[in-house]
């Protein structure tokens, strides 16, 4: 929603099925210029093994930027090299208002 200024594209799609009011009053573009500026970050590994600790995840979650963390990956978890996406170790949602 910060994104957008006030609604999300699940909210949008839910209003063009079942309030086409509330639907018609949303901007037909994107506002310019942007509310806010994002990021996915995906979580890569440059090792194969058992995951000892996960202290980075603590210090991604401190980041004023941060959103959300989605990985399954945690202390006893066995990794694989990321070579792909398929293979990635998770990914972090960044979000903020300035673009830097």
């Amino acid at each position: 929603q910060a994104l957008t200024g006030g609604y999300s594209q699940v909210e949008a799609s839910v209003d063009a099925y079942l309030d086409k009011k509330a639907f018609s009053v949303l901007p037909k573009i994107p506002p310019s210029p942007a509310k806010a500026f994002g990021q996915e970050v995906i979580l890569v590994s440059y090792a194969e093994g058992e995951v000892v600790a996960t202290p980075g995840y603590e210090v991604i979650k401190k980041l004023e930027s941060f959103v959300y963390l989605e990985t399954g990956v945690a202390t006893g978890s066995h990794v694989e090299h990321t070579v792909d996406l398929v293979t990635s170790v998770g990914s972090v949602i960044l979000l903020h208002q300035d673009e830097g």
